[in-house]
């Protein structure tokens, strides 16, 4: 189906009809044969593209915003990390948000509560808080925490200097699980082991020393955040290698597939691997 047509669809005709199609615009009517082709796929299809947050790049925006606008006046301070696949709807993917966040020191951001979960990756900073249903956890960087679907939570900064943190929020809870029969968890719990798992989401902590490397495995779609700088050598299921860099807090989008990685550094490095459950 080319452009979203149906495949019958005689597209050199298609100019003669535009007049009907202005007309019925008019009444909010639009043909179906024109866009069925992108409504109904034969396999699963996301807009999302593979994208990546570098941290480095990020981080001065996240600090220029504090000069140009309060907790006050914002509510809470984020920079949304927008999928370039996505322009215009606020998400990573079609069912996560995630975004950074600051919160500079003194400040509180307002009680409130969303439908979606809420795990959060504390990046930078000590001290500062988030509050559940009125109990408060005490923050520290590199700490993972989560926030329950439809409880109030505050976020607040006791400290001295700024706390930032990634933020990533479910947009679609109660989806069906995803499996895979190549799970990391099963054939490689050296280096993969789950943190949290529900319905919605599968957080996994990858972990390898120097030099060491995994076997291939599957994801299903996901976001992963760096805790630490690595380089990595990734081999595909198509037996294709390239080798990846990131920085310790980078953000990445990365669609369904297998890979093997292998640490080329010296020194140990670590991952959050966020798996969508769809």
């Amino acid at each position: 189906m080319q452009n979203g047509f149906v495949d019958t669809v005689n597209v050199a005709a298609e100019k003669a009809r535009e007049p009907f199609y202005t007309r019925a615009a008019s009444q909010n009517l639009t043909p179906l044969w024109r866009v069925l082709g992108g409504l109904v796929t034969d396999v699963p299809r996301s807009s999302a593209v593979p994208a990546h947050w570098r941290y480095t790049d990020v981080r001065p925006y996240l600090a220029e915003a504090c000069d140009l606008i309060s907790t006050e006046e914002a509510e809470r301070r984020v920079l949304v990390f927008e999928n370039p696949g996505l322009p215009g709807q606020s998400r990573i993917t079609p069912s996560l948000f995630a975004g950074f966040q600051i919160i500079l020191p003194g400040e509180v951001a307002p009680a409130h509560r969303h439908v979606a979960s809420a795990l959060r990756f504390i990046v930078e900073g000590s001290g500062a808080y988030t509050a559940v249903a009125g109990e408060r956890t005490t923050m520290e960087s590199g700490d993972f925490v989560i926030t329950p679907s439809w409880t109030w939570h505050d976020h607040g900064n006791l400290s001295a200097a700024p706390m930032e943190a990634i933020m990533v929020e479910l947009k679609k809870p109660g989806a069906a699980v995803a499996k895979t029969a190549m799970d990391p968890v099963k054939l490689d719990p050296k280096h993969y082991s789950v943190v949290v798992e529900n319905d919605d989401v599968r957080v996994l902590r990858a972990k390898y020393g120097p030099h060491e490397k995994s076997v291939m495995h599957e994801h299903p779609a996901s976001v992963a955040v760096s805790m630490t700088d690595y380089h990595v050598k990734m081999t595909g299921g198509d037996g294709k290698s390239q080798d990846l860099s990131s920085k310790a807090h980078d953000a990445i989008w990365t669609d369904a597939g297998k890979h093997l990685p292998e640490n080329l550094g010296d020194k140990p490095m670590e991952v959050m691997v966020i798996e969508l459950k769809r």
